[in-house]
């Protein structure tokens, strides 16, 4: 299987996908089967609550979900209850039927950073990224792939995770992170996939059933906070390293202490991933 190579600094980083690695849960693999090459030796770390633990969100925890503001790419028939009667508007949909979108970019700053902080600081995610640093830690497991849903939250964090076992430094990891939002594959990446959300939005919401109710400004607010959840920004991972670096004092010792992450094991990876980059390539 051929193996594709990105410099990084001072060193070589190959990559492959004779494993793969799955953080999707039961209800997200039900929709769509692992992207897994042929013949790859699949790993599922599902991200999901075991059966009988309380939710951090949602009416029975008495917390909204922190994107539950947003709606994002729900169709109509989603806003309904079981019991056929409407849900109540959520804010968004709420700031375009009244054309008021000043709360929008508060809710956006308090979304999807939560979504990040739940994934480092809920005992079953911990629980989760140990057996991951395991799995990715051990020479014969490599090369590995890793993917969730989208390619950017869970697996974003698993990235962050490898990426400083590796020692590659902070700005180095965040950039790495943001070049999700011109990786989609498909013309236009994010920028065009936010857009089409708005449009879709503006079509249910709108008095108008389109923008042309709304001014530039407010439809560039409206984008703006729908690309903090549909696309990478730096904002989300941050508050993941915010919240390590809180608890332990950076990264790596968070690691440490909460994911099982030990010397030998950043040592095994190391030696198994990098490559010296040959004199003159610097």
């Amino acid at each position: 299987m051929s193996a594709a190579t990105v410099s990084l600094g001072c060193f070589t980083l190959t990559v492959d996908r004779d494993r793969f690695v799955d953080f999707r849960s039961d209800s997200e693999i039900a929709e769509a089967e692992p992207y897994a090459s042929p013949g790859a030796r699949l790993v599922s770390i599902k991200m999901q609550d075991p059966a009988g633990v309380p939710k951090r969100w949602g009416r029975r925890a008495g917390v909204p979900h922190p994107l539950a503001w947003a709606q994002v790419g729900k169709p109509p028939a989603s806003l309904r209850s079981k019991g056929g009667k409407p849900r109540k508007p959520s804010p968004l949909q709420l700031a375009f039927e009244q054309n008021d979108f000043a709360a929008v970019p508060e809710l956006a700053r308090n979304g999807m950073p939560q979504v990040y902080n739940w994934l480092v600081t809920d005992t079953h995610r911990k629980a989760d990224f140990k057996q991951f640093l395991a799995e990715a830690c051990e020479p014969a497991n490599l090369p590995l792939a890793f993917m969730c849903n989208a390619g950017k939250d869970r697996t974003a964090v698993g990235a962050l995770l490898l990426l400083t076992a590796l020692d590659v430094p902070d700005h180095a990891i965040m950039a790495d992170y943001m070049l999700t939002n011109t990786a989609f594959g498909r013309p236009g990446g994010v920028e065009r996939d936010v857009r089409k959300q708005v449009e879709m939005m503006a079509e249910r919401w709108s008095p108008t059933r389109d923008l042309s109710a709304y001014s530039e400004e407010d439809v560039t607010t409206v984008t703006s906070a729908l690309a903090t959840i549909i696309g990478a920004d730096v904002a989300n991972l941050r508050e993941a390293v915010r919240v390590m670096e809180e608890e332990a004092g950076s990264v790596l010792e968070f690691m440490r202490g909460e994911l099982g992450f030990t010397d030998a094991m950043g040592q095994a990876l190391r030696e198994a991933v990098l490559e010296p980059v040959p004199a003159g390539k610097l």
